[in-house]
This record gives structure tokens, C-alpha cells and sequence, in this order.
């Protein structure tokens, strides 16, 4: 019984023991270290993903053309006056171009894997996670990405005219052409369509059989289109004697 008493003491004094060494070793998590999983609910997710692709084509497609599309338009450190200068008028012009011409709305996407990206973020990539929403944790870890966005109705020729000049025309007024004498403009050339010339005048014969029209089931007795001649001609039936001859055949008239 004592030796039994003895082994229940050696066993507490060693838990004791182990609670002091994880008490001293604990550090309390502070703000700062603090991690924190934000979940969002999967519409929100879709309208994350949508507006981050829609930023990165929107700089694809301005940076060729050295346009600054993030720009601070206030007077000085104001933050509620506006500057309203030339500058602020060329960055609204390609603003109102970006949210018109391109239908954001109905943009399709899929991304792909971690491992298009650089090596050394492979683990940072393969990290994130989102266990409620497959589809943002692909946004979150994807390495590329692909997209393809519509042009809205009736702005083909706008699109089309920045994507060849980096310039924008919304049709109102005589497109910009480059410096090239040689050069003609996509806008230009969609405005004046090609219009076939007849050179020569050519003759041409109806390839089926003659027609007649009938009224009450019966040929009419006026004169007008040509029918075939036929020489059993029922009593009750005014067929017309009209014909139409070839090229080479002589005709009386």
C-alpha cells in the first residue's frame, strides 16, 4: 500500500512539474501576432474575385500606353476638394472608357494552379485557405489566372480603336490618327465599309421552267408573263401565246 501511495505522489509531483514548465513558456497572443481567417459569404467572394481581375485587365491594357489609371485628383493634401484641371479630364475620359466600353458584369474566368507563380511563393500560395469556399480558396492560392471579358454592344469600334492606338474615341467626333501618313485607322476603316463596283453588264436567262399565274385555278387572258405554248388547248382554258425566245432565235414584234 505505501509503495502504491509513494508511485501516485511521484506521478503528481510530475504533472506539476509539466504544468509549470508549460506556464512559463506560455506567451499570451497580442494584436499584432494575432491571425485571424476572414470568411466572407460566396456572392461577396465572387464580387472580390470579379474586381480584382477587373483591375489587373484594366492595367494590362493601360500600362502598354503608359496610362495611370490610379491617380489622386484632390487639391494639395485636400481630401474633399477636387483639382479640376486637363489632368483630371483625361483621367475621367478613361475611367468613364474602362466602365462603359467592357462588360464587367458578365466576365468568365477560371484561375490555375500555385505553380505558375514564383517558386519562392509556392508554400506562401499553397497556405491559403478558405474550407467553405473551393472556388475563392483557388482565387487565393492561383498563380494565373484567365479571363475573358465582353465588349457592351455598340462600342465594338471604341474597343478596337484604343486596343490599336491606346487612344480613346467614343464616336463622337473624328477619330485621332496616328503620325504615320501610311497608317489607317481601325475606327476609320470600320466607318467606310467596302462597296462592291458592277464593271460590266452581263445577260442572264431564268434557269427553270417558264411560270404562269393563275387566278381561279385557270391562266389569266392578259397579257404580261410568257407561258409555254400549247397547242391541246382545252376548250374551257385561255392560255396566253406570249413566248420567250433565246439570245439567238428571231423574234417578231
Amino acid at each position: 500500500m505505501e509503495g502504491y501511495q509513494n508511485q501516485v505522489l511521484a506521478y503528481e509531483r510530475k504533472v506539476r512539474e509539466f504544468n509549470d514548465f508549460l506556464y512559463s513558456t506560455y506567451i499570451p497572443p497580442t494584436l499584432g501576432n494575432e491571425e485571424t481567417t476572414m470568411e466572407f459569404n460566396p456572392l461577396l467572394n465572387r464580387i472580390l474575385e470579379k474586381r480584382e481581375l477587373k483591375r489587373l485587365a484594366i492595367d494590362m491594357m493601360a500600362r502598354p500606353y503608359n496610362i495611370l489609371t490610379a491617380k489622386n485628383n484632390y487639391m494639395g493634401n485636400s481630401k474633399t476638394v477636387l483639382n479640376l484641371n486637363s489632368h483630371f479630364e483625361k483621367h475621367a475620359s478613361y475611367v468613364k472608357f474602362f466602365e462603359q466600353v467592357f462588360d464587367w458584369e458578365a466576365m468568365a474566368y477560371t484561375f490555375y494552379p500555385y505553380f505558375y507563380a514564383s517558386n519562392v511563393q509556392w508554400e506562401d500560395l499553397f497556405q491559403q485557405s478558405n474550407g467553405t469556399d473551393p472556388v475563392f480558396q483557388a482565387f487565393l492560392q492561383s498563380g494565373m489566372a484567365r479571363m475573358e471579358v465582353p465588349v457592351r454592344p455598340g462600342f465594338e469600334n471604341q474597343a478596337n480603336y484604343f486596343m490599336e492606338t491606346g487612344k480613346i474615341w467614343m464616336g463622337n467626333q473624328l477619330a485621332v490618327e496616328r503620325d504615320d501618313d501610311l497608317y489607317l485607322s481601325v475606327a476609320e476603316e470600320l466607318q467606310q465599309p467596302a462597296e462592291g463596283v458592277v464593271e460590266n453588264e452581263w445577260e442572264t436567262r431564268v434557269p427553270t421552267d417558264l411560270t404562269i399565274l393563275q387566278a381561279n385555278a385557270a391562266p389569266l387572258k392578259e397579257t404580261g408573263l410568257p407561258c409555254c405554248h400549247n397547242e391541246n388547248e382545252e376548250e374551257n382554258l385561255a392560255y396566253g401565246h406570249s413566248m420567250m425566245h433565246g439570245k439567238d432565235e428571231d423574234v417578231e414584234l
